[in-house]
Formats: structure tokens, C-alpha cells, sequence
């Protein structure tokens, strides 16, 4: 879709960029669409409900970018659609994560997970898609993606007792409040602003997202089949991270982890100063995306923990939009920095914003980051909150 958008739509870093940030208009709202997931059981099936009804929608969307021409009103209006399923399928998955992170203590094994299968995913789709980024295959690779998503629907017939034990399909809650008191309890939750204050100094990258694109394939001048190997390479190294995390969760507690991360994932920005060569290239983006694994893990590691108790959508879904929110308002600063001063600029308030987080994580409560993976959240360790879900 990158490549599309720069060489067949011919549009600017700033153009490309605020593309970007009207067809996350959906991540922005996440919590709603979290907040619908806590609330709503589709065909009463729960969360599986969401499995049946949303993937079948994202199959026709592609469909209909494979077929016709290119245009941007028809790419700007299917992209919403897709972002808006995306986001309601992914409250429905991460909810329930948070659910099983909660109630067995695995915490580190599922922001593992949560970050493993995507990046898996995401190797193979950059490798293939750097090949079908030439005009004449642009149209398979839509097909292919709308083949793929119709397996999801599978999910929905499966339920395994350890997944499902939580009986949330038949809307059993531990507190039997309104709306507007779920509202209330959720505002009120003061542990889960700690990890979206993180996430937001995390996403706010103003050097990478558009303004990389364009200086590896304007500056660098990789060509198409290199820049999708680059992504996939990176998605390796970050892959070697998470793999690494699943051991260091079990030794160590969070909190480490957290400020280890952190440095790791600023000190990831700088690298790609380096890059001359495709040769070069593969080499950073390995680097890169090592870098920034373990700091990943770690953030989702802690969000699982301060997640509030059949809210835990909405909670996901909020931080999941000020990441979006501070990532795609980056893009375009990042995009202003790449036009007035070059790419190093935007580099360098990447860094910054990175380093940022190193003043939230003080605030993090000790009672949060204790558990090492396996040992579930004692109910007197959990956050003030959570004593009206207890009572």
C-alpha cells in the first residue's frame, strides 16, 4: 500500500502521512470500541462472536481493493472500514489475553504471544509483499490477504474449558453495574494511565513510520524487493528479543525489565544513521528491531497488570489509541521535520520522546512489577480500584 500510495498515487511525505492519520480515525475511538466488547456478545458467543462477524468484512474489503483502479477516495474509505473491523477484532483478542494474563499469572508469556505471532506474520507478509509491490502484482496480494482472513472465522468454534473458564459468554459479571458506573470506574482507575503515559512517549517516533520509508528508498535508494526484506529482517530481530523475554520473565521481575528495555529501544533510533547499502540495511534493521523487543514485551507485560477487571477492552483499547493518536501526529510532525531539516532531525526527537519515559517509570508501584512470571497478582497487591470488582 506504501508504494502504491508514493509511485501510483504520487503522494508527498506529508500527504502520505496524513493519510495515515485520517484512516486511524478508528484507533483513536479504540476505547469505544474496546468498551463494546465488554458490553456486547454477538450472537452470545462472547468473544468467538467477534471471530464469526468481523472477518468475513475485512475478506470483502480487500476484495474490492483487488478489483477496479486505484484512487484515493477508494482507498481512503476502505482503509477505514479495515482499520474499524481491525480495531474491534483486536479489543476482542487483547481483552481476552488480559482476561487469562489476570486470572493464571502469565502475564510475560502473553505480551510475548501478543507481540511473537504478529511480527511472525508480519516477516513473511513484508517478504512477499516487497515482491508484489510491482504494478502487476499489486492486485494478488489483496487477494491473497482476503483468502487469509477468513480462517479466523475457525476460531469461532473452538473453546477450549482454560480460555473460557471466565464464562464471559453468557455475560456473568463480578459487578453488575451500568454504563455509566463502568465509565466512572474506568476514569477512576489510576494504575492504567502509568502504561499509556508510556506507550504515548513510546509511539511518538517522529523518524520512523514515513520519514524512514522515504529516506531508505529516496536516499538510500533501496528498491522495493529490499525495503520489504528490511521490514521482515527487522521483525526477526525483534522476534529474537521476545524469545529472549520468555526467559528473562521468569528470572526477573518487571521492573528491570522495564528500564532495560527502555534504553535498548533508545538507544535503537540512532542506527539507521548508518545505513549506505542494502547490504547495510538488512544489518541496522536486524539491530533495530532487537532493540526494540524487549521493551515491548515489557510494556504489554505491565499492562496486563493494571488492567481494571471486566474493563479490561476498554483498557487495552485505550492505550492502543494514544499509541495510535501519538504515533500518526508524529508521522506528520516527523514528516514536516524530514521536508525542513532531513532525516537526522527527525531522528533525534525520536530519541528524546523515547527517553521520556524514563521519568514515568518511577511511578510504577512496586506491588505491580513483584510478580515474576507464574505468581498471579495477590488480591491485596491489586490496585486501589479493583475493590469494587472484589466487593
Amino acid at each position: 500500500m506504501q508504494f502504491i500510495l508514493k509511485n501510483t498515487l504520487h503522494l508527498t511525505p506529508a500527504k502520505l502521512s496524513f493519510l495515515g492519520f485520517l484512516t486511524d480515525g478508528p484507533v483513536f475511538v479504540a476505547f469505544a470500541f474496546g468498551f463494546l466488547r465488554d458490553r456486547w456478545s454477538p450472537f452470545r458467543k462472547g468473544d468467538r462472536g467477534y471471530f464469526l462477524l468481523l472477518p468475513p468484512l475485512l475478506a470483502c474489503a480487500n476484495l474490492i481493493l483487488a478489483f477496479g483502479p486505484f484512487t484515493y477516495g477508494k482507498i481512503l474509505g476502505i482503509l477505514l472500514l479495515m482499520t474499524a473491523c481491525g480495531v474491534l477484532l483486536g479489543s476482542a483478542v487483547r481483552g481476552l489475553m488480559t482476561v487469562l494474563a489476570q486470572m493464571h499469572g502469565m502475564a510475560g508469556r502473553l505480551s510475548v504471544l501478543l507481540l511473537l505471532t504478529p511480527r511472525l506474520v508480519s516477516m513473511i507478509a513484508s517478504a512477499i509483499g516487497g515482491h508484489l509491490a510491482v504494478p502487476e502484482y499489486q492486485h494478488l496480494s489483496f487477494l491473497i490477504s482476503a483468502a487469509l482472513c477468513l480462517p479466523v472465522m475457525a476460531m469461532a468454534f473452538w473453546k477450549p474449558r482454560v480460555v473460557f473458564a471466565h464464562a464471559r459468554e453468557n455475560q456473568v459479571r463480578l459487578v453488575p453495574e451500568g454504563t455509566l458506573d463502568a465509565l466512572k470506574r474506568f476514569m477512576r482507575h489510576r494504575p492504567l494511565y502509568l502504561p499509556a503515559a508510556i506507550m504515548f512517549f513510546w509511539a511518538f517516533a517522529p523518524g520512523w513510520g514515513t520519514p524512514l520509508f522515504f529516506y531508505m528508498t529516496n536516499t538510500v535508494k533501496v528498491s522495493e524487493k529490499v525495503f520489504g526484506n528490511c521490514i521482515a529482517i527487522q521483525g526477526g530481530g525483534a522476534l529474537l528479543a521476545v524469545l529472549v523475554y520468555t526467559a528473562l520473565c521468569y528470572k526477573m521481575r518487571l521492573r528491570p525489565l522495564l528500564w532495560w528495555g527502555t534504553l535498548l529501544g533508545a538507544l535503537g533510533c540512532p542506527v539507521f544513521l548508518l545505513v549506505h547499502s542494502p547490504a547495510q540495511a538488512y544489518v541496522v534493521y536486524f539491530l533495530a528491531g532487537a532493540s526494540l523487543g524487549i521493551a515491548l514485551c515489557a510494556f504489554n507485560d505491565l499492562l496486563f497488570r493494571c488492567c481494571p477487571k471486566q474493563l479490561e477492552g476498554a483498557a487495552v483499547m485505550f492505550t492502543s489509541a494514544v499509541g495510535a493518536l501519538a504515533g500518526d501526529t508524529s508521522d506528520i510532525f516527523g514528516s514536516w521535520l524530514y521536508e525542513k531539516g532531513g532525516f537526522v532531525l527527525a531522528l533525534i526527537v525520536s530519541t528524546v520522546f523515547t527517553s521520556l519515559i524514563f521519568a514515568v517509570l518511577p511511578f510504577i508501584p512496586k506491588a505491580l512489577t513483584a510478580p515474576r512470571e507464574g505468581e498471579a497478582l495477590r488480591p491485596e497487591d491489586l490496585p486501589v480500584a479493583e475493590a469494587v470488582a472484589a466487593a
